[in-house]
């Protein structure tokens, strides 16, 4: 089931929830583990980070992807599935709330999603508290209680977003997700696969609201990266390739002819032949 917004922001506002610790995980596709159970001295948020899995937690499977948290209570049983060919990647995040109080907030000890959709920034916190727990210093503690403050701060406004969203939020959101992700081998199936739209529906969206095919959009993004390195860096076309998303250098080369009537290689010597010249 998915959690009641409402409840999710009286529940993270009062709770007063402190964190307990981190970890990050992965596991091979198509793996299956059974009869686990969760952490039996907390309850926890799994952010994931890439790929698909079913967890079953007391016999209630959920399909988590990016863009859904799953939360889970203490000592629960667990089961787990990797439902797709990519590594599932993702980090755990357990918590404690004050015992006097886990029955004034039945969340604490329930399993629900939270569905926020892809947002690079709830990632990015779950990977930097498991960073910096593990980073000793005066700071580090200090830098914790901040970040999951952050971290439940950005998954309670992205849930209520994603309840509100319509078209055009869904766009923009994609259009900020490309241009924090483009360099990482993104596709716009996958794209509309994250927004749970058909494939021809998120592409017509697409055009509609940003003017260009969102293909074309993300080809742009590449191409001008890939030309600044060109220009500024020393890296061979096939590091340059996949450092902007594409990991067939031969297919790079020929979008990048496409895109601008050269090759990687003759356009390096262009701009090269330019700043001799003058």
């Amino acid at each position: 089931m998915a959690m009641d917004i409402d409840e999710l922001i009286e529940y993270y506002s009062y709770a007063q929830p402190s964190l307990k610790d981190t970890y990050r995980e992965s596991m091979p596709p198509q793996e299956k583990l059974y009869g686990h159970y969760t952490n039996s001295s907390g309850s926890g948020l799994l952010i994931p980070l890439s790929g698909k899995a079913c967890y079953t937690l007391n016999g209630t499977p959920y399909e988590l992807k990016p863009g859904i948290i799953l939360h889970a209570g203490a000592y629960m049983n667990l089961d787990k599935e990797i439902i797709s060919d990519q590594t599932w990647h993702y980090v755990v995040v357990h918590y404690n709330i004050a015992e006097q109080d886990t029955a004034l907030f039945p969340c604490y000890d329930s399993h629900f999603l939270i569905e926020t959709g892809i947002n690079a920034k709830i990632a990015n916190y779950g990977e930097q508290l498991n960073r910096i727990e593990h980073t000793y210093g005066k700071l580090s503690s200090l830098q914790l209680r901040t970040l999951f403050a952050a971290l439940l701060e950005e998954i309670v406004t992205s849930a209520i977003r994603y309840q509100q969203r319509d078209d055009e939020k869904i766009v923009a959101d994609a259009v900020n997700f490309i241009h924090e992700n483009y360099t990482k081998g993104i596709t716009i199936g996958q794209l509309a696969e994250f927004y749970a739209i058909d494939i021809k529906r998120f592409s017509y969206l697409f055009q509609k609201n940003v003017g260009v095919p969102a293909l074309a959009y993300l080809t742009r993004l590449r191409i001008n990266h890939a030309k600044r390195l060109l220009q500024t860096s020393s890296y061979t076309v096939a590091e340059i390739a996949e450092s902007v998303g594409y990991h067939d250098s031969y297919y790079f080369s020929r979008l990048f002819k496409k895109q601008t009537g050269h090759s990687p290689t003759g356009f390096a010597m262009l701009d090269a032949k330019k700043s001799i010249t003058g």
